[in-house]
């Protein structure tokens, strides 16, 4: 949703009530409005089928593009929207201790934020399972950077960012992790205030205290990171290290972190929560591989299965569910890929058929 200016909508909850942060951010979601919000159907074929081949081969990469909501997608916009607004009750600007905090970051051996009320959780699966499709997706929801003039009479002057994405460096190490958050910082707030973190070499030291002020600066509301599963290749003082700073962002400053990468790292993220004394941890979301017979994969393959930009598209046999449920085994990127390559074939082969 890019920039907005702060508009502020009385939360029904009792602790988000009085923070500009939280009443700044869109409506808590029911689950129909969640699914409505998150979901992406493409235009179908329709008269496309009838344009050249060379036309219809470009339409096809619009499967990929589809995005039918599980209910493992309507779980994580509600624990993403309970986390962003949990993290940022110890981190009321409007109060006194806040500021207080803010003003210790910057100073040797900073306080402790004392109130933290940071969660943190984690996505895994399979590689093509679509951990990052629906966080992208949910993540959309949600107005990326808010500017604040004034609060019910009060000056607030100030750049709120909600959330911050990036990938874990290959090598796993801690100075690419704080060049790949100040890269995505600034391609949220649009500019280069921060390249200097990013293009110029700097002492790992200099990169944490610069993030840790970047942080507090814009009331970041979560850290999502994806790849974890780069730690694997990372040496143990990496890891380590990584690991103890993860908890460093969760106990000390008091935001929320998200990890998100395959089955391996769900023991590197159970030691992440279970060290982060602070974070009340919202547990592991796993997007598991369905079962051939699992209604959700049928109603996925049922309206992937609309977009066929072949002259003469075939009707979804149980024969044919057999066979793309045993070449995909539920993987839902091989899924999107299966249509797109078959279809390619079909179409440059002239046939008029997929099957």
């Amino acid at each position: 949703m890019g920039s907005i200016q702060a508009f502020y909508e009385p939360s029904p909850v009792l602790e988000y009530a009085g923070n500009p942060l939280i009443e700044a951010l869109p409506p808590i979601s029911g689950e129909e409005e969640a699914a409505e919000a998150i979901a992406s159907i493409p235009p179908l074929p329709g008269e496309e089928r009838a344009l050249p081949k060379h036309i219809r081969l470009h339409c096809l990469n619009r499967i990929s593009y589809l995005v039918q909501p599980f209910m493992i997608h309507l779980e994580v916009e509600a624990v993403i929207g309970s986390v962003i607004r949990s993290g940022y009750i110890g981190r009321n600007p409007m109060d006194a201790d806040t500021w207080r905090h803010m003003h210790s970051i910057g100073a040797k051996g900073g306080s402790s934020i004392t109130n933290s009320t940071a969660s943190t959780f984690s996505l895994i699966g399979l590689s093509g399972m679509g951990k990052t499709t629906a966080l992208k997706a949910v993540l959309k929801l949600y107005p990326q950077v808010i500017t604040h003039a004034r609060y019910h009479g009060r000056d607030f002057i100030h750049t709120q960012v909600t959330w911050i994405r990036f990938d874990c460096p290959n090598d796993g190490s801690l100075v690419g992790l704080c060049q790949a958050f100040f890269r995505a910082l600034d391609t949220a707030l649009g500019d280069d205030l921060h390249a200097t973190h990013y293009l110029v070499k700097r002492s790992l030291a200099s990169l944490l205290q610069a993030m840790e002020k970047a942080v507090s600066t814009y009331f970041i509301g979560a850290i999502f990171i994806d790849e974890l599963q780069h730690l694997n290749s990372a040496k143990d003082i990496n890891q380590k290290g990584m690991l103890n700073f993860f908890v460093t962002l969760i106990n000390t400053l008091g935001i929320p972190v998200v990890f998100i990468g395959t089955n391996a790292m769900a023991k590197i993220f159970a030691d992440v929560v279970r060290n982060a004394r602070r974070a009340s941890g919202q547990g592991i979301y796993d997007f598991k591989q369905p079962e051939e017979n699992n209604s959700e994969w049928n109603l996925l393959l049922d309206t992937a299965w609309e977009y066929q930009w072949v002259q003469n598209p075939c009707a979804l046999t149980d024969k044919l569910r057999a066979i793309i449920y045993d070449l995909t085994q539920g993987v839902t990127d091989f899924l999107a890929k299966l249509m797109i390559l078959g279809q390619r074939y079909a179409i440059q082969s002239e046939s008029p058929r997929v099957f």
